[in-house]
């Protein structure tokens, strides 16, 4: 009777590892299936970015992986300027040059920045820069001073050219005119090489 029962009790735990060792292998067959990258399931693109295998593709004004970083973000700090005058009404200027400093700023718009201090004149602030669809270079707008409409600025456009871990290159053009000591307005090209 004793081995009877402890036949019993054998056969009963040998049946239940049985059973057990197939319901751990019929879950392991059971995996959660493969995610599928042409749904981009945990694969996030900010800012209204759209995904598609993996790979986010930026709405205007963002870039990187994500799309996590404002064009704008490129251009901010402080940049020195060598300046000279490459064009003008008034021959005697042409060639004159300056080194002076300028701070870009972003704002809430991310292919737009402003600009302080062009022209050597810290006076001379939020100059606005629209960034084109290339996101190398900004446009700058048409700009008059509060309180002096005798200067104006009508335009250009810098662009990157090197892009090196903070120690960047952009260089460009922009146009401006002014009322010179005679009431003439002279219009004067200046070229810019920024360094950051």
């Amino acid at each position: 009777m004793k081995n009877f029962k402890s036949g019993i009790i054998l056969t009963t735990i040998t049946t239940l590892l049985a059973f057990m060792s197939v319901l751990y292998i019929s879950s392991c067959d059971n995996k959660a299936p493969a995610l599928n990258p042409a749904t981009c399931e945990n694969y996030i693109c900010y800012n209204g970015g759209t995904c598609a295998y993996s790979i986010c593709t930026c709405p205007i004004g963002y870039q990187d992986a994500h799309c996590s970083t404002p064009w704008n973000a490129k251009f901010a700090g402080t940049w020195t300027i060598a300046e000279y005058i490459s064009g003008s009404d008034n021959y005697n200027v042409v060639g004159s040059n300056q080194i002076y400093q300028v701070k870009i700023d972003t704002t809430h718009v991310p292919n737009d920045l402003y600009i302080t201090g062009l022209n050597g004149n810290a006076g001379l602030t939020r100059i606005l820069g629209i960034i084109d669809s290339t996101n190398m270079q900004f446009n700058i707008q048409p700009y008059t001073p509060s309180g002096n409409g005798n200067y104006h600025i009508t335009g250009g456009t810098i662009g990157l050219y090197i892009v090196h871990n903070g120690h960047d290159t952009a260089r460009g053009t922009y146009y401006n005119n002014y009322i010179n000591a005679q009431s003439v307005v002279e219009h004067d090209t200046m070229y810019v090489l920024m360094t950051k």
